[in-house]
């Protein structure tokens, strides 16, 4: 199997940029997401999150169920997106 060719530069491999395919929000707000999850003791893999929306839904719900107001807050606010999303899918 052969990588795709924007993969590599050279002799170096080139990061492909991190874009939350999951939902309508912006990488800031799953990265705010994640160091509030650390804060509350919870490990979050930013990588999977843009990708998995199981994952990040389960992420959400254990966020919305946190002790810390600016997480449950902030849970809320992405669950809703995740709903514009789902709703764009659906129609």
């Amino acid at each position: 199997m052969h990588a795709p060719a924007h993969a590599f530069s050279g002799s170096s491999m080139v990061a492909a940029p991190l874009v939350p395919l999951v939902a309508p929000v912006r990488l800031e707000q799953l990265r705010e997401l994640s160091t509030w999850m650390a804060l509350d003791g919870q490990r979050v893999s930013l990588s999977r999150l843009c990708v998995d929306r199981v994952y990040a839904l389960e992420l959400l719900a254990q966020a919305h169920a946190s002790d810390l107001e600016p997480l449950r807050e902030l849970a809320v606010t992405l669950f809703a997106a995740f709903e514009r999303g789902e709703s764009r899918i659906a129609h």
